[in-house]
């Protein structure tokens, strides 16, 4: 967890700035505020570390969509 956090801390230090015209100009949702969510935030109880909640959070990385192997030879778009 300290490599992913000094890794972090790297990038936040190059002053990058992220927009959203592109993503709204064709015709994606803007982000919640963090106000939209912060109740979320708030609700996780007490008693759970953050090695546990990020352990949750990688629990929604888990359902990756398989790339089956013939349809990628007959297919070459989905390659």
């Amino acid at each position: 967890m300290l490599r992913a956090m000094r890794a972090y801390y790297q990038f936040s230090t190059l002053g990058v700035v992220f927009a959203n015209e592109r993503l709204t100009a064709e015709g994606f949702a803007l982000p919640p505020t963090l106000s939209d969510y912060l109740a979320a935030c708030l609700s996780a109880p007490a008693n759970l570390s953050i090695v546990d909640q990020f352990a949750d959070d990688l629990g929604m990385f888990d359902e990756a969509p398989a790339v089956q192997e013939d349809s990628v030879r007959t297919n070459p778009v989905a390659a």
